[in-house]
């Protein structure tokens, strides 16, 4: 009865700490797809993502997001979030969380979204002016047990724009002493353009495509359809060699992330002379790609 009541006030004070929280976000610019970047500007607490170009005929946010603040996540041995395969829309998703730790935990209605952006994490910023909060409601998970729980991030993102992006959530692990500790749990996953507007390559439906330079990591998403299908069209025009190739490393590492959640993963070669052919490789084969894709890379990776 003792432990009771002191899990009771344990649990009580976390939540009450939680509903009184906000993030303070910087409000972020609206800008076209060619987004700018000030070298040298005063960014203090802030990054400037002037390396990201997302091909949409909306307007997009590209500029001052906060960066993580999460430097150890899914570090609570046997306790695992997962994203439920087919629940994620651009507002909300299902993630699964797993407790096989052999102790009891508890986890409650706060969670963060950060987006993927040039190999590094940044919060999205919340659309709402103010303060908010959580309900202070927890979900007790006991070791050996697994429970789904459903989020509808509306409220406070609004609806995400196709990329790639994580939720996390805290969890108190406690022992038999009754103490606990906090860890964070975080889950990956994409968003992709609606089933409307798909390509389709290999049979599949195309939700996204992410396209990274080697040498500066500049980071292209192409989520507009034209764009997509003349990427694709750009990327088959190829032909299959078995010759082995001495060649420098790759200039572009391309992802397709498809309506299923699979991937398909390239590394692709474009010469800065557009009278030489490409090359695109994945781990089993590798394809010279016709010169006269060249412009079309050169134009949408500028």
């Amino acid at each position: 009865m003792r432990k009771n009541i002191y899990l009771f006030i344990c649990f009580a004070t976390f939540f009450a700490l939680l509903t009184g929280c906000k993030v303070d976000y910087n409000r972020i610019s609206v800008m076209n797809s060619k987004s700018t970047y000030t070298e040298g500007a005063d960014t203090e607490g802030t990054i400037d993502i002037g390396n990201i170009k997302e091909n949409s005929d909306r307007f997009v946010d590209v500029t001052d997001w906060n960066p993580s603040t999460y430097e150890t996540i899914n570090n609570l041995d046997g306790v695992t979030m997962t994203v439920k395969k087919g629940t994620t829309t651009p507002t909300g998703l299902t993630v699964v969380i797993e407790n096989n730790s052999g102790s009891q935990c508890i986890y409650g209605e706060y969670f963060e979204l950060e987006k993927k952006i040039n190999e590094s994490w940044y919060k999205v910023p919340v659309t709402i002016d103010g303060n908010y909060g959580f309900h202070s409601i927890g979900y007790d998970l006991s070791s050996g047990g697994s429970k789904e729980w459903e989020v509808d991030w509306n409220w406070l993102y609004g609806s995400l724009e196709p990329g790639k992006y994580r939720i996390i959530k805290d969890i108190l692990h406690f022992q038999d002493t009754g103490e606990y500790d906090t860890y964070y749990l975080a889950s990956e996953f994409t968003i992709f353009l609606g089933s409307s507007s798909n390509s389709v390559y290999k049979g599949k439906k195309i939700g996204l495509i992410e396209i990274i330079s080697r040498s500066d990591k500049k980071e292209w998403l192409l989520s507009n359809k034209d764009t997509i299908d003349k990427f694709i069209k750009a990327l088959n025009n190829r032909k299959k060699t078995n010759a082995k190739i001495d060649i420098r490393p790759y200039d572009y590492a391309v992802k397709i992330y498809f309506a299923d959640e699979s991937i398909d993963e390239y590394w692709l070669w474009v010469d800065e002379d557009i009278d030489v052919r490409g090359v695109l490789m994945n781990e089993d084969t590798t394809w010279f790609i016709n010169k006269e894709s060249n412009p079309v890379f050169k134009e949408i990776l500028k």
